[in-house]
This record gives structure tokens, C-alpha cells and sequence, in this order.
């Protein structure tokens, strides 16, 4: 923190965004049962302290990968867009209200009456969305073929990762199945099980994108 050190928090001109936070114990029309987002200052929230009922965003235990974007500068209407688990579509994006800037970054783990654990934190500064020029296309493939897919172009800063899914759940590398952390998936010795959606996520902290593409089995009618 950078501010004045005073008991109390930081005033209004001190913007300061949260992503869940002590919502449950101290606000009023909070709840429960979804994520909560503030921003200071707003007025058309649930209450008079800016925090916004996540309603798209169901509250579960157990780890979750959050993110706050503010975006291009524009005095109070900057925006700032919020994430829970769903990188790719915020929960809720809002004008910054305040052209003041910010000048705190804060970190909760046990204010309020429940715990909580952070692990992999990161700030980006600068970084532009990843994208990629050519998602991957419906392919056919015989049993005991190879099918293969893959995506091109990919661009963004930080240099993004791959990350490559069968019907929404990742891959992991195996005997039969290479690349899933590349541009490029490989799968040999194609199997029924193996038809499905595949998709490529292009990630990295500021943004995500993907693309995806159907593989169907064709068994041969001879005996």
C-alpha cells in the first residue's frame, strides 16, 4: 500500500476493487450462494458500498482461478472486468467510477469469518488478449487412423500457452495422444472413444481464446 496508513480503509478517491472479500459478514443484500464483485463508488449495486451480486458465478469450496482486467484508460469510465473459473466471459464488467487511478493493490486471505488460501498470483502490465489466426476443423477419421488437429497464428503478451480439451475436460499426454500444450494435437490409432469435441484454449493471465473441432469414427464394413 502506498496510502496513509490511517485505521480506516482507503477513501473513495483511493479506488479499490474486490473480488469476493467480507461481503457475507458486513454488507447488506449479499448473497450467498454466488460471488460478489465492488468497485467503490458505484451506485447500482446491491448496496451503497458498491458490491455487485456475481449471479452467473455459483459459489463452490475448493480452488478457483479469478482475474480482474481494468481496460484501456478512460478517466471514470475505464473499465474493469471481473472473472471467476470462466476466463473467457467476465461475470461482470463496470466502469471504474473514479478517474483517480488506483493506488492499492489488496490481498485478503482471513478478513471476515471464512478463510482463504491464494496460490499462483500474478500481475500483468501492458498485456494485450492472446488470439489465433486458424482454429482447428471437423475431421473424419477411421478406426486405427490418426487424426490431428491444430491452430495457427497464436499472438498476445505475454506469449500465451495451449491447452487442449476433449469435450470441455483437458488432455494430458499418452501413448496414443501428443501435443497438448502445443499448436498442434496429435491422435493415433484413433478409437470410438475417441470421438468428441476437441478445442484449444490459447491462455495466459489477461485473456483467453479458443477454438474447437468435431473428430467422428468411421468403422470399415468388411469383416
Amino acid at each position: 500500500m502506498d496510502y496513509d496508513p490511517t485505521p480506516t480503509w482507503p477513501a473513495f478517491n483511493s479506488q479499490r476493487m474486490s473480488l469476493g472479500a467480507d461481503a457475507l459478514r458486513l454488507n447488506t443484500n449479499i448473497d450467498a450462494t454466488v460471488y460478489q464483485a465492488r468497485i467503490v463508488g458505484a451506485t447500482d449495486g446491491v448496496n451503497p458500498d458498491g458490491w455487485f451480486n456475481l449471479t452467473n458465478a455459483p459459489r463452490s469450496s475448493g480452488w478457483h482461478h479469478a482475474r480482474i482486467v481494468i481496460g484501456a484508460p478512460n478517466g471514470a469510465d475505464t473499465p474493469a472486468s471481473f472473472y471467476i473459473d470462466n476466463m473467457i466471459t467476465p461475470v461482470l464488467t463496470h466502469a471504474t467510477v473514479n478517474a483517480d487511478g488506483f493506488n492499492l493493490l489488496e490481498v485478503d486471505a482471513d478478513f471476515g469469518n471464512t478463510s482463504g488460501y491464494f496460490d499462483d498470483l500474478a500481475f500483468q502490465d501492458n498485456a494485450t488478449a492472446p488470439t489465433f489466426a486458424t482454429g482447428p476443423t471437423n475431421i473424419s477419421v477411421l478406426l486405427g487412423g490418426n487424426a490431428n488437429f491444430a491452430v495457427s497464428g497464436a499472438s498476445g503478451s505475454p506469449i500465451p500457452s495451449y491447452y487442449w480439451q476433449k469435450n470441455g475436460a483437458a488432455l494430458t499426454n499418452d501413448a496414443r495422444i501428443t501435443g497438448v500444450n502445443t499448436n498442434a494435437l496429435a491422435i493415433a490409432g484413433v478409437v470410438a472413444g475417441d470421438e468428441g469435441t476437441y478445442s484449444c484454449l490459447v491462455s495466459k493471465h489477461c485473456g483467453d481464446c479458443g477454438g474447437h473441432g468435431d473428430v467422428e469414427r468411421r468403422g470399415s464394413t468388411d469383416d
